[in-house]
């Protein structure tokens, strides 16, 4: 039991960490956009 909730844990905070990193790369995305948006025009 122990070790299933350890590993549910790790998981767990594997996602939090892409959820995170997911966030940041949307946003760095929309700022490239409007960057380039900006140099194009």
């Amino acid at each position: 039991m122990q070790h299933q909730s350890g590993r549910f844990l790790l998981r767990s905070g594997i996602l939090a960490k892409w959820e995170i990193c997911d966030r940041n790369l949307l946003e760095l995305g929309n700022y490239f956009e409007s960057f380039i948006a900006s140099v194009w025009v």
